[in-house]
């Protein structure tokens, strides 16, 4: 296949590959590079269905992803051209197949620098670099429709996915899936919006291969959002968290936060957007709210939380005393209690909580034995440098996934610079939890280090 340099895709657009941009007689709209890539692909071979697994190989020839970052393609530039997905005017869905370009391409394609290009994959190396790599910038294109009775098999998915989100963590795959096929009919409709930015949130930081595919669209679906509801408070909340966990911006993501507030959810979030700057007062009274709103939110450790990180520990102590009859097995109350008792100095009891926790984690016997050899000689010290150096299995004791849990170890076991290049490492893999760094007590230690000032200027957080 000849890839040309500008090409025009139908009468009405003009794409042009040096700049990354769809061009009209009353519009420009910026693409990103792997937009570029598909529409030469798909218009390229109009009439013709275009395979998936072709897309596949041109669009990320070497990179393992799912179809599902297919979809998300697609359905980004179903949206930028404004097409309806049940009657396609440009990309139309062929089950089971692939993706038919239904436009014929007119006119001559325009050969910029004089020569062809015969390969994607080459080509993609040469598409500028400046096209958006994460974030569209497209706006304005959705309208909202009138509100209708939703199909039911359309209901059925939603009421399906919100139930797996609600109360079975882990099930986001699944309810991604029905919100799809559920946006596919509905493709306006803001209940199955506002729960597509719920779970693409979470799959934007939890996704594995496909996290910054689920990135792109997550920002995607929240401007979908947006312009159909401005004032949406679900779409205002995941602005606020997106600002404040990827982009930092947290002036604007306190703007975004105070126009979402209403439901439990937002002064929730709200509060640990407070807490990661050191606004305890401000946090406790979005979290009282919180509490107040949502019943469940009586047994939560957050209050606790925050006495904790403010310093003061007796506090923190009392409000996890209040819950103890409810939250004996509660995994985040003993995590809560296991910092608690190491902040206070408490070594012994630290430690018990820190067993409980390795073995509702998956540790055997022999780790339980092997680390407890180590606390017998140099105490928590010893335990976190076996956690650090000695432990390969890096299972889940309440101190967060790597590099973030051990750059908690780390500092434990006396080794700042160390830390520092596991915090680093953090910051570079936007690690939600690195954000709490200006406020978590376990990295007092390393406060005065020029290298973990210079991480807090990097986070704009400051102590």
């Amino acid at each position: 296949m000849d890839i040309f340099l500008k090409q025009q895709l139908c009468k009405k657009w003009t794409l042009d590959k040096t700049t990354c941009r769809l061009i009209s007689r009353t519009e420009t709209l910026e693409l990103e590079q792997k937009q570029v890539v598909a529409l030469t692909l798909l218009s390229g071979n109009a009439g013709n269905v275009t395979k998936k697994s072709d897309i596949l190989d041109a669009v990320w020839p070497d990179t393992v992803v799912s179809e599902d970052a297919i979809y998300v393609l697609i359905n980004s530039l179903r949206n930028i051209l404004n097409d309806n997905v049940r009657n396609p005017e440009y990309i139309k869905t062929i089950s089971g197949k692939g993706y038919l370009w239904l436009k014929p391409v007119i006119g001559k394609r325009q050969r910029v620098l004089g020569y062809e290009v015969r390969r994607l994959g080459i080509f993609c190396m040469m598409v500028v670099v400046a096209c958006a790599a994460y974030y569209e910038k497209v706006s304005g294109l959705y309208s909202s429709e009138k509100n209708h009775e939703l199909p039911y098999q359309v209901k059925q998915d939603l009421i399906k996915a919100r139930y797996l989100l609600a109360n079975h963590p882990g099930s986001e795959t699944e309810a991604l899936s029905l919100l799809k096929s559920a946006d596919a009919l509905e493709p306006n409709n803001a209940s199955i919006l506002e729960s597509l930015v719920s779970v693409l949130f979470i799959k934007s930081i939890h996704g594995g291969l496909t996290r910054s595919d689920h990135k792109i669209a997550f920002n995607h679906t929240l401007k979908k959002l947006q312009n159909l509801l401005p004032d949406n408070k679900v779409a205002h909340l995941y602005k606020a968290r997106s600002l404040f966990l990827f982009e930092r911006d947290h002036i604007l993501a306190d703007k975004h936060f105070q126009h979402s507030l209403k439901t439990a959810n937002s002064h929730s979030h709200y509060g640990q957007f407070l807490l990661a700057h050191r606004q305890f007062k401000l946090a406790l009274q979005h979290i009282n709210q919180y509490q107040l709103l949502d019943p469940s939110g009586y047994s939560s450790e957050s209050v606790a939380w925050v006495y904790l990180m403010s310093g003061n520990f007796a506090q923190a102590f009392k409000e996890l005393d209040k819950l103890k009859q409810y939250s004996k097995g509660s995994y985040y109350y003993h995590v809560c209690l296991q910092a608690l008792y190491e902040e206070m100095g408490d070594e012994i009891k630290s430690f018990d909580e820190l067993i409980w926790l390795m073995k509702r984690g998956g540790y055997t016997d022999a780790d339980i034995a092997a680390i407890s050899t180590n606390f017998t000689k140099t105490g928590l010290k010893g335990a976190y440098t076996w956690l650090l150096r000695v432990d390969q299995k890096r299972l889940s004791i309440g101190q967060y996934s790597p590099p973030m849990s051990l750059a908690r170890y780390a500092v434990s076991a006396g080794d700042p610079k160390l830390a520092i290049s596991y915090l680093q490492q953090a910051v570079a893999q936007q690690q939600p939890s690195v954000m709490w760094v200006a406020t978590d007590p376990k990295f007092n230690a390393i406060h005065n280090e020029p290298d973990f000032i210079s991480l807090l200027k990097t986070l704009n957080l400051s102590i």
